[in-house]
């Protein structure tokens, strides 16, 4: 029976084209909306490692001096977010020494000129790249399409070793396993060890939050390399100093109070952050005791959330641009409405006809159900393909943006094409329920 309404259905869509033609486009307009607005703002305010929501944090201490200008959240004076190399190997060995962390890595971003073995000087490429500890991949869930980071040794040593990523050794080893190989930056033979395999989390929360919604670096190496091997590119290198030097060598700023990297922790578990507030003020307070950090302000953790909050990565707005799709969906689907209580208005002699040879009112239902619950799917379609363009139109505009911003997996699309068809039937239920109470007397003394 239902392939006969079906039958109905489409013949009588198939009989008025143009009024079909813009009550589809009418249906496709808001779903389109409706759904790039949802897309875009799902994947940008969606947390991008959530079950490690309570136990990842952001390290921030209290370490500027009484004179150093400071910014404020809220109306409270905030601590630089991130940490001088004196106080990251300090705390590492705290860190290690505590049963409270289960990981800690060190973040800080270099660039240098990029090349294979086999390339010449001339095709080298300058590349930004992050520095920080082989348990970053592990704390930050990195795939691995082939090996594995650098080893515990190579971390504490400083090795001449690379993790890079898929996209960069698709371009340059042709997708093929490229451990082993060599990568050459500046004048430094590094080894590859492993490449990651997609992995694009959005917001990102390890980098500079300007760049949240951009693709990572394609290269990692490890921090202490970095250090041992002065690896310094002046015009690429940020950080805030108390007291600027007159000749900001590397190892000038390593030796001083200037704040270059971010440290990130890992605990044990979401209830150790109170415990884990009082060992870091425990070390302020040894600090203090030293002639360092001054400033009353304790030191203090954010998680990647708060972190979000506090840098603006996420717009406040989001929500409102949700509702404010889905509002216009509903002025798209009262229009259909409306289209549907003329058109059926116009069957009545049709449904009188019907009903006097025997169709009952459930019968007329299932028909004109039928009817708008096709509009509803080929609404949902022509959505689709209009969302899609759309999304590929502002990849383009907005191109520094990472792709998978701009995607909708699978269960969304399936998901629109649900609520497509039950949105439309929700909103033919008035004209259907019209139609069904057609007296076929009245109709049949018309005909």
């Amino acid at each position: 029976m239902s392939k006969y309404y079906l039958r109905l259905a489409w013949i009588s869509l198939y009989k008025s084209p143009i009024l079909s033609a813009l009550m589809i486009l009418i249906i496709a307009i808001g779903i389109a909306t409706s759904m790039v607005a949802y897309t875009v703002t799902d994947k940008i305010s969606k947390h991008p490692i959530e079950h490690k929501a309570d136990t990842i944090l952001r390290l921030y201490l209290s370490s500027w001096n009484l004179d150093q200008p400071y910014k404020e959240h809220q109306g409270k004076e905030e601590a630089p977010n991130r940490i001088s190399y004196r106080d990251a190997v300090n705390l590492t060995k705290v860190h290690q020494e505590s049963d409270l962390v289960n990981a800690q890595t060190l973040v800080a971003e270099h660039k240098a000129q990029t090349r294979t073995a086999s390339q010449t000087t001339t095709q080298a490429k300058m590349r930004f790249m992050y520095t920080v500890n082989n348990t970053f991949f592990s704390m930050f869930d990195s795939p691995f399409l082939y090996g594995a980071p650098w080893s515990d040794e190579a971390d504490v040593k400083g090795k001449f070793t690379i993790v890079i990523s898929k996209v960069l050794n698709d371009e340059l080893f042709n997708g093929q396993n490229s451990v082993g190989k060599h990568i050459i930056l500046d004048d430094h033979v590094f080894t590859i060890s492993g490449v990651l395999d997609t992995w694009a989390p959005v917001p990102k929360f390890f980098g500079y939050a300007s760049f949240a919604f951009q693709r990572p670096h394609d290269l990692y190496i490890p921090f202490t390399t970095r250090v041992n091997a002065g690896l310094y590119s002046r015009n690429a290198f940020t950080y805030q100093c108390p007291q600027y030097p007159e000749e900001a060598t590397f190892e000038l700023i390593l030796n001083s109070e200037c704040v270059w990297s971010s440290m990130w922790v890992e605990l044990n578990q979401g209830e150790d952050r109170q415990a884990y507030h009082d060992l870091i003020n425990r070390y302020d307070a040894q600090q203090k005791q030293l002639g360092r950090f001054p400033r009353a302000l304790p030191s203090y953790t954010r998680t990647i959330e708060e972190y979000f909050v506090v840098e603006g990565v996420v717009p406040e707005y989001t929500g409102i641009a949700r509702w404010i799709a889905f509002a216009f969906l509903v002025v798209c689907l009262l229009n259909c409405m409306s289209l549907l209580i003329n058109k059926f208005h116009n069957k009545k002699g049709e449904i009188g006809l019907r009903r006097a040879i025997g169709a009952s009112k459930q019968d007329i239902a299932f028909q004109f159900a039928s009817e708008t619950a096709l509009l509803g799917l080929l609404g949902g379609i022509a959505g689709l393909v209009l969302a899609q363009l759309g999304l590929s139109g502002a990849q383009q505009a907005f191109s520094f943006l990472n792709d998978s911003i701009m995607q909708m997996d699978n269960f969304t699309l399936a998901m629109t094409l649900l609520f497509s068809i039950g949105l439309t039937c929700l909103f033919g239920l008035w004209p259907v329920y019209n139609a069904m109470h057609v007296q076929p007397s009245s109709q049949l003394k018309n005909l």
